[in-house]
């Protein structure tokens, strides 16, 4: 309990720094980038179940965030105006997060999403959240992080955190990702 007290805290302590860049392919601190993305079976507040194998043929945008987390927050209304955007294009967006069905209940009354979050979903984060090779593999604590997934079911990028490019990259990847399809 001691542990899981102190994880809570350090994430929480590192979800206020603002980081100005974004992991790049190129970068891959991940290690997913051009793999097959881990599968996942996950239900959302409003009790959708979302299993990743049965999403082959969309593309998968994950927004990994907690409620403590103000850039993560700021991001919210230009992810949903995302979302929106590409609601009818195949472009599936979720939104794991380690926070509790009841915490997250109040926040969402005040901080509406526009696609689902996905509650205590723990073995995402691990699965997802970036690694650092330099620290020994260890998941550094910054949310937020958006994994990008192609229709085949390969993670084909990560972006680290939120500032004000973050969205409009993510845009043009999902654009460039669904002309590749296209044409």
């Amino acid at each position: 309990m001691v542990k899981f007290v102190l994880v809570i805290l350090a994430i929480a302590a590192f979800s206020f720094i603002k980081v100005d860049g974004q992991v790049s392919s190129a970068d891959n601190l991940v290690g997913l980038n051009g793999k097959t993305a881990p599968a996942f079976v996950a239900t959302s507040m409003e009790e959708t179940v979302y299993d990743l194998s049965k999403l082959r043929n969309r593309i998968v945008v994950l927004n990994l965030w907690a409620i403590f987390c103000e850039p993560c927050i700021e991001e919210i209304p230009h992810l949903n105006s995302l979302a929106d955007k590409y609601r009818d294009k195949g472009v599936v967006f979720l939104a794991p997060t380690p926070d509790k069905k009841m915490a997250l209940a109040k926040f969402l009354e005040e901080n509406p999403f526009k696609y689902d979050v996905l509650p205590e979903s723990f073995g995402i984060l691990r699965s997802y959240l970036p690694k650092d090779p330099e620290n020994s593999g260890m998941t550094p604590f910054v949310f937020p992080v958006h994994v990008l997934i192609d229709q085949k079911g390969i993670v084909v990028e990560h972006f680290w955190g939120y500032n004000k490019t973050t969205v409009s990259k993510l845009d043009n990847r999902i654009d460039e990702l669904l002309s590749d399809k296209n044409g």
